[in-house]
């Protein structure tokens, strides 16, 4: 009776992990830590080679694109209202612990400044969009956050002199970090953090 009880204590633990573990929407959880406003102030206190930066996202609707999109604006602090980088993200779950994040550079990136800071869902069609081929994130999710990186050189870069771009991207729920690096012809950095991500902590 007690080796019984304990076997069946065991399938019902190993049940219940099961049922916990498939009641997580990873792809609503990937949008959700990446949604919100981030600043990476503090990392910039402590390393002045790191600036102060804003990063907003926030859930748009662009139907011909997906259901899970994103709108993303990077700034530096001082000047919030004047982005440097703008950016469709639309995110796709690519099976079990794994999703992915596709990249679109916009038409008109000037008209989507602040577009975060209101209150209502805005829809788009996708031909303000330009896919970045070759530029998506693939992430793995551990349990608590998600974690993953471009492939290999396939993300095309022009940028101070670039032949591509790599991004290697870290979330949870209250931070993202991100490292983007600029590639030249000779795999030599040309642009980009050198000792390591970006960190963006969650202001909201």
């Amino acid at each position: 009776m007690i080796l019984f009880l304990s076997i069946l204590a065991c399938s019902e633990n190993t049940k219940s992990a099961e049922i916990m573990e498939h009641d997580i929407d990873i792809l609503a959880e990937f949008e959700a830590q990446l949604s919100g406003r981030f600043s990476s102030e503090a990392q910039s206190q402590l390393n002045m080679s790191y600036h102060a930066v804003q990063l907003h996202a926030c859930p748009i609707d662009v139907p011909e694109l997906g259901d899970n999109v994103l709108y993303i604006e990077q700034a530096m602090l001082s000047d919030s209202s004047s982005p440097y980088r703008q950016r469709f993200y639309v995110l796709h779950n690519e099976g079990k612990d794994m999703v992915r994040s596709e990249i679109y550079a916009l038409e008109n990136p000037d008209s989507f400044i602040g577009l975060c800071q209101q209150q209502e869902i805005h829809s788009f069609d996708a031909d303000v969009a330009i896919h970045k081929e070759g530029c998506h994130v693939l992430l793995e999710w551990d349990g608590t956050g998600f974690s993953g990186s471009t492939e290999e050189d396939l993300c095309s870069s022009n940028l101070y002199g670039a032949s591509y771009a790599t991004s290697i991207v870290t979330t949870t729920p209250d931070r993202i970090e991100s490292w983007d690096q600029g590639w030249d012809g000779n795999d030599i950095q040309v642009w980009g953090a050198v000792d390591g991500a970006y960190i963006f902590d969650r202001m909201e």
